[in-house]
């Protein structure tokens, strides 16, 4: 996923998925088919990341980012604040926080 290669992590995070819907993979599934420009599907998988732990904070973050580029803002801004409320890394929290000042 670092190194570009969005096709390739679509079908790793795809398998991992199906074998166990664990909302760490349904959350990298959906940044790598966002990543690849296919927002509906990245809204999709976002959205069972969300429903398999709705404390996991990137699955909303993701969610987010692909709302905001599709210029679905008030969206955006609650999976923003979901994401901030929820278990985040810090990096990702202080991006979030910089994202919904901007899109507010």
């Amino acid at each position: 996923f670092r190194r570009g290669d969005y096709e390739s992590a679509i079908t790793e995070y795809r398998t991992l998925s199906e074998e166990r819907p664990l909302a760490r993979y349904l959350a990298f599934l959906g940044a790598a088919l966002g990543a690849n420009g296919d927002s509906e599907a990245s809204i999709e998988a976002s959205t069972r990341a969300v429903e398999a732990d709705p404390r996991y904070g990137l699955a909303y973050y993701n969610r987010a980012l692909v709302h905001r580029r599709a210029n679905r803002n008030s969206r955006a801004v609650k999976d923003l604040q979901r994401a901030i409320d929820a278990d985040l890394p810090r990096r990702f929290k202080n991006s979030a926080r910089k994202i919904l000042e901007e899109t507010k």
